[in-house]
């Protein structure tokens, strides 16, 4: 993998009805997509029933490695399901340093952030579940992060540009 997950942060909490998750409860599993593209999943049974609320908090911070740099990240809320009139909001905050803030919802189940290149990021996102007449629950959340690809025509300006420099190194070195 490039890059490093670390500095991870988790609370839950309920008004009532079903107990709120612990952090034993969560399952985190890191996928490799490809060489430009990492993620990670987090699953639970996060439910709340009707008439009652919960919060999710999460929090961790991504570093790339190897020189390269962080461009963007795709949050979504997976396995989505509610009824009447519950629902489940995620804020996500996403810090480069600047902070930026998206709510996902359970009808509008994700987000593409897109930023300028960085070392690392941090990601803080708070959910909150209000169960109304029948209850609201997710079973997870997919975080992808991408890391900056050139593109072929940039690398092949930068080589010609570097050629040039030599060349003209040469022929000043000649003289």
């Amino acid at each position: 993998m490039h890059k490093t997950f670390a500095n991870f942060v988790y609370t839950s909490s309920t008004t009532g009805g079903n107990p709120a998750v612990p952090a034993s409860g969560v399952t985190v599993t890191p996928q490799l997509i490809d060489a430009n593209h990492e993620q990670l999943i987090f699953n639970a049974p996060w439910l709340i029933s009707a008439t009652f609320t919960g919060d999710v908090f999460l929090s961790y911070t991504v570093t790339a490695s190897g020189g390269k740099l962080i461009d963007d990240l795709d949050v979504s809320l997976i396995g989505t399901n509610f009824g009447g009139t519950g629902s489940a909001t995620d804020t996500t905050q996403v810090c480069t340093p600047a902070c930026t803030s998206v709510d996902i919802t359970l009808t509008s189940p994700s987000h593409h952030f897109v930023f300028t290149p960085v070392a690392s990021i941090t990601i803080n996102e708070d959910t909150v579940f209000i169960g109304g007449s029948a209850g609201a629950d997710i079973s997870g959340y997919t975080k992808t992060v991408s890391q900056v690809v050139p593109e072929p025509t940039s690398l092949a300006l930068l080589g010609v540009g570097l050629f040039g420099l030599a060349a003209l190194r040469r022929r000043k070195t000649l003289r």
